[in-house]
């Protein structure tokens, strides 16, 4: 059987790969956070820095002079973690209509930009998580991109099911199904438009008109 296309199958209705960049911000934020609140014999932090905007901005500096080197992290992290990471970065450039090359493209960039931008606040950037994450990622996540395309082309079903198909289809690409959520739910939703136009009384035989509208996205 022959391997799903990756370029021009489905443009996208809008160019929303900046919005779900956005909302993909938003989430590794919040996963930050909740790193932070963890232990560090489970989050790999172990010196946190004073939470004042000179002590974040000093260790940023220390850190980011220090770095790449190649840490010590768990498998975890530095296996799973950065390689569904990556996946997904790629996933949601794919999912937009820009070609595998591209998106591979994108996946380091933003790797790049997180390794040297929020965590380098708490650790020096690693070789690990740039190349696990941007390289080995992005290529997982071509590879989910077209099992979520075989998913589609048989209706969402796996193994006979659709509820196995979604828990599949959602494992595969979570942070591309809740970013692509947002933007239909904010950003792409139906708009209804109405408005009352407004009579001016006529002028040397001439009648004009003006008026106002309104529109309501949901």
């Amino acid at each position: 059987m022959a391997k799903p296309a990756i370029a021009d199958e489905a443009p996208a209705r809008e160019p929303t790969l900046a919005l779900e960049s956005a909302y993909l911000a938003g989430f590794s934020t919040g996963g930050m956070a909740i790193l932070w609140s963890l232990p560090p014999e489970q989050s790999q932090w172990y010196e946190k820095p004073e939470l004042s905007p000179h002590g974040l901005y000093h260790r940023y500096l220390e850190n980011i002079s220090k770095g790449p080197v190649w840490d010590g992290d768990m498998r975890f992290f530095n296996g799973y973690g950065h390689i569904h990471s990556g996946a997904a970065y790629a996933m949601i450039c794919l999912n937009n209509g820009y070609s595998a090359l591209a998106c591979t493209g994108y996946a380091n960039a933003v790797s790049f930009a997180w390794e040297y931008g929020p965590e380098a606040v708490i650790e020096v950037p690693s070789y690990q998580d740039i190349l696990m994450t941007g390289l080995v990622g992005g290529r997982v996540g071509i590879e989910f991109y077209r099992w979520q395309k075989k998913l589609e082309a048989n209706g969402g079903m796996l193994f006979g099911s659709t509820v196995i198909g979604s828990i599949a289809g959602f494992a595969i690409n979570p942070f591309g199904k809740m970013t692509r959520g947002l933007v239909e739910l904010f950003h792409e939703g139906p708009v209804v438009e109405a408005g009352m136009p407004l009579y001016k009384p006529a002028t040397d035989g001439k009648e004009s008109l003006i008026g106002y509208s309104w529109s309501l996205r949901f």
